[in-house]
């Protein structure tokens, strides 16, 4: 036997109950001794019978071991805090690793590993490896082309506003886009004005347009054309970006400041008040633009403000959501930093890599990443009004800080100033730009100007949640931080709900086929719960009983009964449940993290659907340590996620805390019972919906399971008058009759205030605004967010009513710089078939012309071995093609002229027809065969070229037959929200999979037949 002392530090000590938990099992005849070594008191003694067990039990929660003991000794004097030291006798003396020095199979990491990915940002953000997406609930808006608009001459976002006019000359004249047109800003001096954005107005002459930037420009730089730098490319919606059906427009003519446009939408809109919606093509052009939706009254109404009014109710148009998303480069210190500038729910940004990390059993996986993901703000300036206590300090951050103050009790804290007073954690006063905001100094100050390497993070939020680790929407392992709370979770899309269910393309409703196979919406999800429907993920928005519930967004897949959906379940352990170390200072490492910090962030595991999950940091000495530890062996009846075959991620998301209520609610009602509080705010603002109406209410206190001190529905002030209101600041005077927090002001002529203030607090005859008055004493409209008055909603087990926190209080952002994804022991190439499409009939290529010979792509959809069009099989296909030769014959048609030409590999280029896709072996649809790629071939088209895309590989050729190796082409794979479409010119990447496409130029004078033949190989598992 051997004694040793445990070095589990994650046991819990009930002094008053005199009971010990630890986690892990300990046989009863093995445990010695346990010594509070805070006290040098023995409590436990295996020999003693005055320190025995009163009780011993072993048992297993929710896949953790624990060994309860309850002393005969009374502990009640002592400290849960107090120390012990369990000792016990091991069966046999052995030496066991740290889990640092083992890989997730219990290997010693002895062997050599090989990276997977090479992932540093010297030079970008590397789109060649990593996808960028911005969406809302689930719906993302466009995508950039290789198009660019030519001769810009000016741009310019005047003080106060946020509409950007762009001038171009007359190289530029035929390159402007159309009113509606997507397009894509980059490397502006002003970055509220990068993104995707949509054309509002195109001047006369096309010699200008115009779009709406994503903050209204607070400072002095106006003109923002980068002459070196900026670029405008035309843009492309996604596939099913608008939302479905024909909207119904309504005008109520200008009261006060702002007009009122309600809008009804045939399917369920999946917005929320804060959201920025795009409005497309409708008869009224004073209509048309990009808004802030303003108020919401149920699931297919919503309101937003024009600053002009339109002659007549608007008709016809399209609603893409506009998410604020933003991707950039860190050039200075080679990393990239993203935000969804969330200030509205549902927001999210995702950057994840273009390759699925292929598993290989008997090996391990790990992937580590340098991020700092509670981020911190980069302060341009820092300067007070004065040098005492109570003086006004402005900080200016480097870029959009999203920052709210109305947030009551926002906290940021501020480092690195090397004068007296500045390095404190300060309430945020009010918000005076979109990179400037405002405290009071809390000590004395040593000058009105600091100065050093300072910066400021926010200290915590609620309602926004941001990710790093290999996890995609379904699957995966990750860290999580909610603003509150650090988290390891484990993510599986593997429980199938009950019975099946029928699906409609581009439906947002979801009910039961046959009552044969009968479903339970009601009792299985919650409303905010993800699920997967033919491999695609969708946010339940509504669950109207067991048998029906709505989607968002409307179903993308092809319409099907008998369908089986599949719940998202993100199994959560929060950082003070660790079972490794804590990482608060208390655990074997002695680690104390600090999230505003830069982190190297480590996660490992094995699979083969039973294998264990690992957490971990680089430690105090530089050194891996591990914090937590899941076990997946004899603990679920099915493997603990679908696939162990991941992407890396990065991800923030604006997903509110969600729960439903447990009672029914009158109308005038100031208390709501509800099923759970866990992750809301002590007090703030919820929307109470179902389908048919949305009430938003502020709260004051909060219990376990109730909100209380409920301010109802109010109707607003069509014209509010704000008096002893300077610019700059962000309290006025004012009636507060029918006002509550929440709700956003419309200035008159969108001026007075930015777009997206809200009322942040309500006193006796004041008001506060989440942003900074640019114009002295406005009158303003502070408009209802939801119904005007208190609603009774009724308590059904089978129709539950949401409760949601109803905006974020604040948009963080992350910071990340390499990550590496590393296989344990190597990567072996497996044996596999080598794929052969080769080309029957010749392609005659006239003389000087450019032809496409064929496309190759994954199929977007598979499963049985059979691949499909996308949503008609089970899941989306996540294989790399990895491509392997290219084989060109050239016979000249006529003439001793010898054939000469250039062959060029197009990577996601747009073929000039509509030819359909099918098997790549045997190229007939449905048919069973080892591939899962599908090929387009355009023998029998002689007028087939392409535009856009990439050239990856480019050769030439001559007469015969020729051979080249692609060998070091990138792989092809799909994209993060899949797609594709039946012909090879529609739903390209990052609307479907890659496509290559093979194109032939005749150099020669004569016209040649022209044959192809690719191989290649598919990491199918």
């Amino acid at each position: 036997m051997a004694r040793k002392a445990i070095l589990e530090t994650g046991y819990t000590f009930t002094p008053s109950t005199n009971t010990i938990v630890i986690p892990r099992v300990i046989p009863r005849e093995r445990l010695i001794l346990i010594t509070n070594v805070t006290t040098n008191t023995v409590i436990y003694n295996f020999s003693d019978s005055n320190l025995k067990a009163n009780t011993y039990t072993v048992s297993t929660t929710g896949g953790t071991t624990t060994t309860t003991l309850v002393l005969n000794y009374n502990t009640s004097g002592m400290l849960s805090t107090d120390k012990l030291q369990i000792t016990v006798d091991e069966y046999d003396e052995k030496f066991t690793p740290s889990e640092t020095y083992t890989d997730p199979i219990n290997k010693f990491r002895t062997s050599s590993p090989q990276a997977l990915i090479d992932t540093d940002f010297e030079y970008g953000t590397q789109i060649s490896k990593w996808e960028n997406i911005a969406m809302i609930n689930n719906r993302p808006f466009a995508f950039a082309s290789s198009v660019g608009i030519t001769g810009i001459g000016t741009m310019t976002l005047p003080t106060s506003s946020r509409t950007v006019t762009v001038v171009v000359g007359a190289s530029g004249t035929s390159t402007v886009p159309g009113i509606g047109t997507a397009i894509t800003v980059q490397d502006t001096y002003l970055n509220i004005a990068n993104g995707n954005f949509v054309v509002e107005t195109v001047g006369a002459g096309r010699t200008n347009f115009t779009y709406t930037a994503r903050a209204t420009n607070t400072g002095t730089i106006t003109e923002i054309f980068d002459p070196n730098k900026t670029g405008i490319f035309s843009g492309t919606t996604y596939t099913g970006a608008a939302i479905g059906g024909t909207p119904i427009f309504g005008w109520t003519s200008a009261v006060g400041a702002g007009t009122s446009i309600p809008v009804t939408t045939t399917v369920p809109h999946g917005l929320a008040i804060g959201n920025e919606v795009s409005i497309v093509g409708t008869s009224q052009a004073n209509a048309n633009g990009s808004y802030v939706v303003a108020g919401i009254t149920s699931s297919r109404t919503f309101t937003y403000y024009s600053n002009t009014a339109p002659a007549a109710n608007p008709t016809g148009g399209l609603i893409y959501v506009r998410p604020q998303g933003q991707f950039l480069h860190r050039p200075f210190d080679g990393g990239v930093f993203f935000t969804s500038n969330a200030n509205g729910n549902f927001e999210t940004a995702t950057r994840q890599t273009r390759r699925y990390f292929r598993y290989q059993s008997g090996k391990g996986l790990q992937v580590s990443s340098g991020t700092i993901i509670k981020p911190n703000l980069q302060i341009d300036s820092l300067t007070a009004t004065g040098i005492s206590i109570g003086s006004t300090i402005t900080v200016q951050t480097k870029e959009q800080h999203n920052i709210q103050a109305a947030n009551p009790g926002t906290q940021i804290t501020i480092t690195g100033a090397n004068e007296t007073g500045y390095n404190q954690t300060y309430t945020v006063s009010s918000v005076t730009g979109y990179n400037s905001f405002r405290v009071t100094a809390l000590a004395g100050l040593t000058s009105t100007t600091a100065s050093g390497p300072y910066s400021c993070s926010v200290s915590s939020w609620y309602g926004c949640a941001n990710r790093l680790g290999i996890f995609d929407a379904q699957n995966g392992i990750f860290f999580e931080f909610d603003g509150q709370t650090l988290f390891a979770i484990r993510r599986s899309s593997t429980f199938q709900l009950s019975g099946k269910v029928t699906v409609t393309n581009n439906n947002n409703t979801i009910t039961q086929t046959n009552a044969t196979l009968p479903t339970a919406f009601a009792k299985q999800l919650s409303i905010g719960d993800f699920i997967v429907l033919r491999g695609q993920s969708y946010r339940v928005v509504d669950i109207a009983s067991d048998t029906s519930m709505t989607i968002s967004p409307s179903y993308r897949g092809a319409t099907a009964d008998y369908v089986i959906a599949s719940k998202t379940v993100d199994t959560k352990y929060s950082q003070s449940s660790w079972n490794i170390d804590k990482c608060d200072g208390t655990g074997p490492s002695g680690y104390n993290i600090d999230l505003t910090k830069m982190q190297m962030f480590y996660m490992d595991y094995s699979w083969y659907g039973a294998g264990f999950i690992r957490w971990g940091f680089r430690g105090p000495d530089g050194n891996v340590f591990y914090c937590h530890k899941v076990i997946n062996n004899n603990v679920n009846t099915e493997a603990y996620m679908r696939s162990g075959n991941l992407p890396a991620r990065y991800e923030s998301e604006s997903r509110p805390p969600t729960t439903f209520i447990n009672t029914n609610l009158g109308a005038s009602d100031t208390t709501v019972g509800v099923a759970s509080t866990a992750g809301f705010p002590p007090s703030g603002t919820l929307c109470i919906r179902n389908a048919e109406t949305y009430e938003y209410v502020n709260y004051s206190g909060i219990g376990t399971t109730a909100f209380t001190g409920l301010i109802r529905g109010q109707s607003g002030n069509a014209s509010l008058a704000l008096t002893n209101i300077a610019a700059g600041s962000n309290v006025a005077t004012a009636t507060t009759t029918n006002l509550q927090v929440g709700q956003r002001i419309i200035g008159a002529g969108n001026t007075g205030f930015p777009d997206g203030t809200y009322i942040s607090a309500i006193g006796s005859g004041t008001i506060t605004l989440s942003q900074a008055a640019t114009a002295a004493n406005p009158t303003v409209r502070a408009v209802p967010m939801g119904s005007p008055v208190g609603v009774a909603f009724t308590y059904s087990p089978t129709d539950p009513v949401a409760v949601e926190l109803a905006f974020p209080t604040y948009g963080p952002s992350i910071s990340h710089w390499g990550t590496s994804v590393i296989m344990d022991g190597r990567f072996d190439d497996d044996k596999s078939l080598v794929f052969v499409y080769g080309q029957s009939n010749a392609l005659p290529v006239g003389a000087g012309s450019t032809r496409a010979l064929f496309s190759i792509r994954v199929a977007p959809s598979v499963d049985n071995g059979i691949s499909a069009g996308f949503g008609a099989r089970e899941l989306v296909n996540r294989m790399q093609l990895t491509l392997r030769a290219l084989d060109v014959a050239a016979v000249p048609i006529s003439g001793t002229t010898n054939a000469n030409l250039l062959v060029q590999a197009f990577l996601n280029a747009t073929p000039s027809t509509a030819t359909t896709w099918t098997n790549a072996v045997g190229n007939i649809t449905g048919r069973i065969n080892s591939s899962l790629a599908q090929i387009a071939d355009y023998a029998g088209i002689t007028t087939t070229t392409v535009s856009g895309g990439e050239v990856t590989a480019g050769f030439f050729v001559g007469s015969g037959a020729n051979s080249i190796d692609l060998s070091q082409v990138r792989d092809l794979g799909n994209s993060i929200v899949g797609g594709g479409g039946t012909t090879a010119n529609t739903q390209i990447y990052p609307d479907g999979p890659d496509t290559l496409t093979i194109v032939v130029t005749n150099l020669t004078t004569v016209p040649c037949n022209v044959f192809g033949r690719l191989s290649w190989t598919e990491a199918q598992a």
